[in-house]
This record gives structure tokens, C-alpha cells and sequence, in this order.
């Protein structure tokens, strides 16, 4: 599992860093069914903050709706689709678009004739971390066969302590303005 942090992780470490984690996975397109064989790992090379090189992370299984002939989506949401990350910070899923890409053209033999992408969504939840907030995530997905890559960046998403503050300023503006108006009439 993951060791302790040689710091304390803060807030601000996670914002605009990207996890990379690679692993197997089985998709049946027929019941949606997207099943992680195995832990994902981190590799080498990958933003540190969300774990060493080659921490072992549990990703959740999926159960996606067709919605198309080479579509589907994410059923529900998945909370806490990733965990095992870096000072209990995890994952949850609010989207996950599943794609089959079709190659064209002469293949050589034995090479598959399609693989997968997915848009992915979501948010970092920093439990316990220093400094408040949690993080909107994207990135994406994508199957070859048995294997899978993901990559997914965090970006802050703005806290309601934060709302007063912008209020406040708003009603500094107005009035500025209104008294702008006020000498320019008197």
C-alpha cells in the first residue's frame, strides 16, 4: 500500500497535476460490464504527489449503459472509484464515456481491429489534507486489449468560504459605481 509522505500533502499540491495509472481490465460490451482485474499502478515518471512510482492503487468496476452501437455511459455515480492514493486522498467518478474506435484499413494478423476510450470526470477528494476544497478532474481512458492507461488532472474548484469574499467585492463595485453616478449629477 502507500508509505507515509516524507511532508505533510497540502491542497495545493494536487492542484493541476495529473495521475497516470496503467493496469488490465475486461469489457463486456454486451452487459457493460467494465471489471479491473488488477490494482492500477503509478508509473515511473507520473506526478509524484498521488503516490510513488509503482504504488499500487484499487480502482472500482464499472457498469456502463449502451448507448449506441460503439457507446456507453456510466450507470451512476461512483463514489470513490480510486483509492490507495496518497494520504487518503480518492477519487470519485460523475462521468465516464465509453467509446470503441474502429481501425481501418489491412491489419496485421493477430493485431486487434478496435480499442477503447473514455472521457472521464470527476473529483479528488483530499481527506485530512491541509487547506480546504476539493478538485474537478478530467482525463481519459483507453483499453487494448486487456491493458488500460488513464491520465486525469485535478483543477480546484472554488469553495463556498470563498463566496463572501466575491459578494463583497461586487458590492464595493456597485457602490463606486453609484457614487460615481452621484458626483457626476451633482
Amino acid at each position: 500500500m502507500v508509505s507515509a509522505p516524507a511532508y505533510a500533502l497540502t491542497v495545493a499540491d494536487i492542484a493541476e497535476q495529473t495521475l497516470s495509472f496503467t493496469g488490465f481490465a475486461q469489457f463486456n460490451s454486451a452487459t457493460g460490464a467494465l471489471t479491473f482485474t488488477n490494482p492500477g499502478t503509478i508509473p515511473a515518471g507520473a506526478d509524484g504527489v498521488f503516490g510513488p512510482a509503482n504504488t499500487q492503487i484499487t480502482v472500482g468496476n464499472l457498469n456502463l449503459t449502451s448507448t449506441g452501437v460503439n457507446t456507453w455511459n456510466l450507470a451512476n455515480p461512483v463514489d470513490n472509484w480510486l483509492t490507495g492514493l496518497e494520504d487518503g486522498l480518492t477519487f470519485s467518478l460523475t462521468s465516464f464515456d465509453l467509446t470503441r474506435v474502429m481501425l481501418g484499413g489491412p491489419l496485421p494478423p493477430g493485431s486487434p481491429s478496435s480499442f477503447f476510450v473514455a472521457g472521464i470526470q470527476g473529483v479528488f477528494q483530499p481527506l485530512g489534507l491541509d487547506g480546504s476544497g476539493s478538485f474537478s478532474a478530467q482525463g481519459s481512458l483507453r483499453i487494448d486489449g486487456s491493458s488500460y492507461s488513464a491520465d486525469i488532472t485535478a483543477a480546484p474548484i472554488p469553495t463556498p468560504a470563498l463566496l463572501p469574499g466575491l459578494l463583497g467585492l461586487g458590492v464595493a463595485a456597485l457602490r463606486k459605481r453609484n457614487g460615481e453616478e452621484d458626483a457626476e449629477q451633482a
